[in-house]
């Protein structure tokens, strides 16, 4: 036998029986890029449910972190949004406050004037110099002394209304 070769075969044969000797947590511990032999079913099987944990892991905090700044974004708009508005109506009340005031200066001033053109065609003083202190109203409304005095134009005609009040209050 000294003058043999040794047996390639047999080697070989008593290499596999060491390495499936060893336990797989072995081989696992040192790590897949480092691992001579090729990894086991199992072992394939828990790297992919590990790199799909990871990966599931990674694309939530991704997902968690875009909402977040998603939620930040429309939260300033919505602040934006609020200001502008508010801002909107102050505008809309200021000028429905002077169209309001507007109007209602220039239906005095067309009372006024109504007032003023029938006034010069008769021997009746302009409404401006009546006197107010005894309590007559130049909006067409009079009261003295118990009598209701109603001023109306139908036509332009001047029409007036008595009415007798017997409540005093």
């Amino acid at each position: 036998m000294k003058g043999q070769r040794p047996d390639p075969n047999l080697s070989l044969e008593k290499q596999n029986a060491d390495l499936r000797s060893r336990p797989h947590d072995e081989n696992m511990e040192v790590g897949y890029e480092h691992n001579l032999l090729p990894p086991t079913l199992e072992g394939l099987e828990k790297k992919f449910h590990d790199d799909i944990m990871k990966l599931a892991k990674e694309r939530n905090d991704a997902e968690d972190a875009e909402n977040s700044r998603h939620r930040e974004k429309i939260n300033a708009i919505n602040g934006q949004y609020q200001e502008q508005l508010t801002a909107l109506r102050a505008r809309h009340a200021n000028r429905r406050d002077e169209f309001l005031r507007k109007e209602s200066l220039v239906r005095q001033q067309q009372y006024q004037q109504a007032m003023m053109d029938y006034y010069p065609h008769s021997n009746m003083a302009p409404a401006d110099s009546l006197p107010t202190e005894r309590g007559l109203d130049i909006l067409g409304l009079l009261e003295i002394r118990g009598l209701n005095l109603e001023v109306h134009t139908r036509g332009g005609v001047p029409m007036t209304t008595v009415h007798v009040i017997t409540e005093f209050s």
